[in-house]
């Protein structure tokens, strides 16, 4: 964690949190970046720990690695994730992908009558979040020796709020190991989203788009502060997916070594 401090759960229970020295560059542009950070070696312990309620133990493997792979509609990430576990395949290496939206969806379909996942994110904030720790819990155990958690960085709901979606205490429960954002330029992301027939989309200028970039590269910058676990931004912009994929490969393959 960014800071040494003894913080207590809802069981009472003290947890001892590393110093991490953390460097944070953030361009203007959508290069890629880096974020280098002390980890926190516990960070993937094989331990028990309990959630946020403080019924339900979760065990980690001592293995397993999670790394989350954020960005905002439009910018090409399942896509650019898809091709990036096919590379490593090749290399005889494997990973588990777990979408953290489509986790979310099957649960608001069972319990919130939700039709879609646009209605999805439309959601009052207190069901996203009890939806988003149940699928945090899930993943959390997964004993894979590598987990990709597919991700947006923050929902827009229904109240007009922008939800993080890699609030304190989802990070607290899954334990990442590294983070990596996917970016496009803005004009681009918004060509996608009108192309795109699939979805219910809210219409958005360029200058919002360009705002919801700046604002998830905040968010990511955050989250590593707050875990000591690193980040790369990648660009997927039109015509260079391969450039996207080679970049999210390398991470992949380095958090297997």
């Amino acid at each position: 964690m960014a800071e040494n401090s003894n913080t207590t759960n809802s069981n009472n229970t003290k947890e001892n949190k590393n110093n991490s020295n953390t460097s944070i560059t953030i361009n203007t542009d959508n290069t890629t970046t880096a974020i280098n950070a002390n980890t926190n070696p516990n960070a993937n312990a094989n331990s028990k720990d309990s959630a946020n309620n403080g019924n339900t133990d979760i065990y980690y493997s001592s293995s397993s690695k999670r790394v989350i792979i954020g960005g905002i509609p439009g910018v090409g990430k399942t896509s650019v994730i898809s091709s990036a576990v096919k590379s490593i395949r090749k290399k005889g290496q494997n990973a588990r992908v777990v979408v953290f939206g489509t986790e979310m969806f099957e649960e608001a379909k069972r319990t919130a009558g939700v039709k879609n996942r646009d209605e999805l994110r439309k959601l009052a904030v207190k069901d996203q979040r009890r939806l988003q720790d149940m699928t945090a819990r899930r993943i959390a155990e997964m004993q894979d020796s590598i987990v990709i958690v597919d991700t947006h960085i923050f929902v827009r709901t229904g109240e007009g709020y922008y939800y993080p979606g890699l609030p304190l205490h989802l990070l607290e429960i899954i334990k990442p190991s590294s983070f990596v954002m996917i970016v496009a330029n803005a004009s681009e992301i918004v060509n996608r989203r009108k192309k795109d027939t699939s979805r219910l989309r809210d219409d958005i200028s360029t200058e919002q788009v360009q705002y919801e970039i700046d604002t998830s590269k905040l968010m990511v910058a955050t989250c590593s502060i707050l875990t000591g676990a690193p980040f790369i931004i990648v660009a997927n912009n039109d015509n260079k997916m391969d450039e996207a994929v080679s970049g999210v490969a390398k991470v992949l393959l380095s958090a297997l070594a």
